[in-house]
């Protein structure tokens, strides 16, 4: 009893609510299995004895178990159905101190059924049912009232019986209490705990934030005509997010890896960065390497989700005619289809080296050309959207 209490306990301080609803129904279908056998032998036991009442009290009590299980099975709430086996119980030992057959050994089972309460279901409904039975008791035992029982019990059963289970009873509230009040504390400092946790993990995230924008800052300044360049497509990136409905979590997720989704320039040469002229085929080939440098550089940084798929995929093609990896549709992981459809706006959009910024119709006319080719069709549709609404 006491490893299914630490169980429940356990369970109970895990937050998952249906996980404790079916480990509660589960174990309160086993026992009324056990119960229910137990109560099958002992009729086949009693099947002989003289006084018919014990045999049908039990056949009645065997019915009642199976009366718990059916509504157990079918209504699938295991609070109602303790409540229903303790109204049958509390019936039954009544009955069974009406007629004498609490007296001697069976009286135990009176003094263990609401500590059974307390510590398996509740220190209240444990209360509720032990009230009763001190009150029965204290009525059938210590007033005239006792004359009312079918069963003539010694004076000494009637003064020291109810003493007695009014001492078990304290005893129950007592250890029940100190169980209660130990879960609780328990609860608190995992509370604590919990507070503490989270407190730390923001302060390593707004830590990383600050590091993760002072790289994307080093990025920008090596090309001064794309200037906060990955400021922008990371907001472009968030506002895409938002309007799918990510959680808050999500999209601050895509807006770090925006702000680092060039960070392989690093390794690039300032003076093929910077160079107004054509590209030779061999700078090109230089340039079309940053992603996979940046992967490079950030590839054992797993603090925030998909950060490496927005450095290594953003130059990948809806098509399939993208780089480094050549991969198509959704192929290519969600963070990097967005941060290119954001990468290739802001790129249009900002004056560089070898051109000025394109005129505003010219950019929503080549990201309609660029659906099903360039873009994810259902990103490009969404930016597009944000232009026309001025976000962006």
């Amino acid at each position: 009893m006491e490893m299914l209490r630490e169980i429940r306990e356990i369970l109970t301080m895990s937050g998952d609510e249906e996980r404790i609803k079916k480990y509660s129904q589960k174990l309160i279908e086993n026992a009324l299995y056990v119960l229910v056998a137990i109560t099958v032998v002992m009729a086949i036991v009693n099947i002989n004895e003289p006084d018919r009442m014990v045999l049908i009290t039990t056949i009645i009590m065997c019915l009642g178990f199976v009366v718990c299980l059916v509504f157990l099975k079918r209504c699938q709430k295991p609070i109602w159905t303790v409540c229903l086996f303790t109204i049958i119980i509390c019936v039954l030992f009544t009955y069974y101190f009406f007629t004498g057959a609490s007296e001697g050994i069976s009286g135990l089972w009176l003094l263990v059924f609401p500590y059974a309460v307390m510590t398996v279901v509740d220190l209240k409904y444990g209360l509720y049912v032990s009230t009763y039975f001190v009150g029965l008791l204290i009525l059938f035992c210590w007033t005239p009232a006792h004359q009312l029982l079918k069963y003539e019990y010694g004076h000494g059963f009637l003064i020291r019986f109810p003493l007695i289970y009014l001492f078990s009873m304290l005893i129950a509230v007592r250890t029940s209490y100190q169980l209660y009040k130990a879960r609780d504390r328990q609860e608190h400092i995992i509370e604590e705990l919990n507070i503490a946790v989270e407190a730390e993990r923001k302060r390593n995230m707004d830590l990383a934030m600050q590091t993760i924008i002072s790289i994307s800052y080093a990025v920008d300044a090596k090309d001064p005509y794309t200037n906060e360049h990955s400021a922008r497509v990371a907001e472009y990136s968030k506002l895409i997010a938002e309007k799918l409905g990510w959680t808050k979590e999500q999209q601050q997720n895509i807006y770090v890896a925006g702000r680092i989704h060039d960070i392989g320039k690093i390794g690039v040469p300032d003076a093929i960065l910077n160079k107004p002229q054509k590209l030779t085929e061999e700078e090109f080939a230089t340039i079309k390497d940053h992603p996979q440098k940046g992967y490079g550089i950030i590839k054992d940084y797993d603090a925030i989700e998909g950060i490496t798929d927005g450095v290594l995929y953003h130059h990948e093609r809806y098509d399939g005619k993208g780089y480094p990896k050549g991969l198509s549709g959704e192929e290519i992981p969600v963070y990097g289809r967005i941060i290119a459809v954001a990468d290739a706006y802001d790129a249009m959009n900002s004056n560089r080296v070898y051109r000025k910024a394109l005129d505003r119709d010219y950019i929503i006319e080549q990201l309609k050309n660029g659906e099903g080719t360039q873009f994810d069709p259902q990103f490009a549709e969404i930016l597009l959207e944000l232009i026309k609404e001025g976000k962006v």
